[in-house]
């Protein structure tokens, strides 16, 4: 039996713990200065997710996004703002059609 996921063909399975990305800020004993994400289109469902007290603890956020979806600028330009009520200043890096991109950001 041919399993699909998102009208492409499954060719390989794993099982693997997932953990929350709000977990990863509980219980630490010093503040994240640097998250690099990159996860394979999972990238907008991580952001809608982390809490405004998780996000405004960061000193810098490099995220790479592929654009999926036509309304996927308006996550952006959402996201932006928010992390600019925050206090980053950010940049935006496009690669090849624009497709592909890496939205930087920091505080001082």
């Amino acid at each position: 039996q041919d399993m699909k996921l998102s009208d492409k063909q499954i060719i390989h399975s794993e099982r693997v713990i997932v953990i929350g990305i709000n977990e990863i800020f509980d219980g630490l004993q010093t503040k994240i200065d640097f998250m690099k994400m990159d996860v394979e289109g999972g990238e907008v469902e991580i952001l809608n997710s982390i809490t405004d007290e998780n996000l405004s603890s960061l000193r810098c956020l490099s995220a790479e996004f592929h654009k999926t979806y036509e309304e996927f600028d308006i996550f952006q330009d959402n996201f932006v703002r928010r992390m600019e009520g925050f206090g980053f200043r950010h940049f935006t890096l496009y690669y090849g059609d624009g497709l592909l991109r890496t939205v930087n950001f920091w505080k001082k």
